[in-house]
């Protein structure tokens, strides 16, 4: 996923992340199979993005979310510790086993309700639907592990984040179909989108209003924003009015391109996050 990042102005805040208690039942009758044992995933649907949670365990002491913004171009995961636990301070590859394929990623690193958070960033939109045929997900420095995070039950968690992402995209207008089938998605030459902290609305700024924006933009055979249009308002028509007007000015792309290798024209979805610091 792409978001623009600004020391004033944009960043990602993490996903909420709630808690069912399942109270225990009774034994089941004879001659009756037991119920099915709960998914150690939950779904959220979301606003602005679909996210897969699995919940702090046994040697894990912190929450794992992947979390994707339907129609973007890539995933992000999220550690979320339980208590005072420690995360992990170096990682720079997430690895799926058995079968060993590597990304690498790039950590950023955050608070949520005054707890350090970390986000690991460089993973395909695609990563999702890999987790429903591996074993286990491990967070690496180099070849040294970090964390491991195991994924039984994801099978079922992939199906139904994928149904997340479908019903937002067919909403936003965008084909999810058509970008995975192309040879190669549009990448970002502009930092941040061309975002810069100067760029923060002025009515908006003076009275600390914040939000976040989700813009659908038609990334052209030329890589520059063809058109764009809010998709999830941040409930600010300034912000929105400018989200959309820097974008189109300053973002630039190496082309997508088919599976023959030719440009196409495809609407991307970009999420930015109008925060102030402090606020």
């Amino acid at each position: 996923m792409t978001h623009a990042r600004l020391a004033l102005a944009l960043t990602l805040i993490a996903a909420p992340l709630a808690t069912e208690a399942g109270a225990q039942g009774a034994a089941p009758p004879p001659n009756r199979a037991a119920p099915p044992a709960p998914s150690p995933w939950q779904v959220d649907f979301g606003r602005h993005y679909c996210t897969m949670i699995r919940h702090a365990g046994e040697g894990r002491p912190f929450s794992t979310a992947i979390l994707v913004v339907p129609g973007s171009l890539s995933s992000e995961l999220m550690l979320l510790p339980e208590g005072e636990a420690a995360l992990p301070r170096r990682l720079n590859r997430a690895v799926l086993m058995p079968g060993g394929r590597a990304f690498e990623v790039t950590m950023l690193g955050g608070r949520r309700g005054g707890r350090p958070t970390l986000s690991l960033h460089g993973l395909d939109y695609g990563f999702r639907d890999l987790l429903a045929g591996a074993s286990e997900l491990r967070l690496q420095e180099g070849d040294e592990v970090r964390a491991r995070i195991p994924l039984d039950g994801a099978r079922a968690a992939v199906a139904a984040h994928r149904r997340c992402t479908a019903e937002i995209s067919r909403e936003w207008r965008v084909d999810e179909a058509a970008q995975a089938a192309l040879g190669e998605r549009p990448r970002g030459i502009v930092p941040a989108l061309g975002f810069r902290p100067e760029d923060y609305p002025t009515g908006p700024l003076a009275a600390g209003t914040q939000g976040r924006v989700s813009m659908r933009i038609t990334v052209t055979q030329q890589g520059r924003v063809g058109d764009c249009a809010v998709v999830e308002s941040s409930g600010n028509e300034a912000i929105d009015a400018r989200t959309c007007q820097v974008a189109t000015r300053r973002a630039r792309f190496h082309p997508p391109r088919d599976a023959a290798g030719r440009r196409v024209e495809i609407p991307y979805i970009f999420t930015v996050t109008w925060m102030i610091p402090g606020g």
